[in-house]
């Protein structure tokens, strides 16, 4: 009896785990604030906050950032998990992406962005891209998505940019990581701060090797209240 009760209690510790882990993957920020709310999720960010998600889709990133007037994607994952994305944004009912921001050309993070640009009723105003090209089919099917849908990406270059209440700021590579063989998606990568009041998140993307040291001379002693962990946790 007593070896039973001790495993339902393990099982029931594992769910209560698991909630907290799966719910820990929405937020809504004004100085700390952290309300959990699954209807408030569903609705745009109200004056003066921002709500961030990280959209599960296994290693590839996607973060979705809401302002009360525009949506910013960050990242779009891989080719079969552009499913996983549109069926997020229709759930909060979300038909425009203002700001597509990709860090690198990794199959992994521009993966998804044809499956969303070829999606009737969603529209994609903006895309931020990094400065350098490589050769892939993945790239060739995201430049050939992105002619088909008439937009005109922007370069990103160490600039800030303002949408509503938050700050966005780049910090892209001083040096090119490519070589002949090898495109080097984890030195070429593109980092970005987002910041809103005294709160502060940092998107490292897949920055690795020497591009990790550059990165932080760029950040010059700047701290932040949420990270995300570069190159899919590889230790560096």
């Amino acid at each position: 009896m007593k070896i039973k009760s001790i495993i339902a209690l393990f099982l029931a510790l594992i769910t209560l785990f698991t909630f907290v882990a799966c719910s820990a993957t929405d937020y809504t920020g004004l100085n700390g604030d952290d309300p959990k709310d699954e209807d408030e999720m569903n609705t745009p960010a109200a004056a003066g906050k921002f709500k961030l998600k990280f959209l599960k889709v296994g290693k590839s990133p996607c973060v979705i950032i809401r302002t009360q007037n525009n949506v910013i994607v960050i990242d779009a994952a891989s080719e079969d998990q552009s499913g996983d994305i549109i069926e997020y944004l229709a759930e909060k009912e979300i038909t425009t992406i203002d700001y597509l921001i990709l860090s690198n050309f990794s199959k992994s993070c521009i993966g998804g962005v044809a499956g969303v640009l070829k999606t009737t009723g969603f529209t994609v105003k903006n895309i931020y891209e990094p400065t350098y090209t490589k050769e892939s089919r993945m790239y060739t099917t995201y430049r050939n998505a992105v002619a088909a849908a008439g937009i005109t990406p922007v370069k990103i270059t160490d600039t800030t940019i303002t949408v509503d209440d938050l700050t966005i700021t780049f910090f892209t590579p001083q040096k090119d990581y490519s070589t002949a063989d090898d495109e080097n998606d984890e030195g070429n990568s593109v980092a970005v701060s987002v910041t809103h009041g005294s709160v502060k998140f940092l998107y490292t993307s897949r920055v690795m090797g020497d591009r990790v040291t550059e990165l932080i001379g760029q950040l010059d002693g700047k701290t932040y209240d949420l990270i995300t962990v570069p190159n899919y946790g590889r230790y560096d």
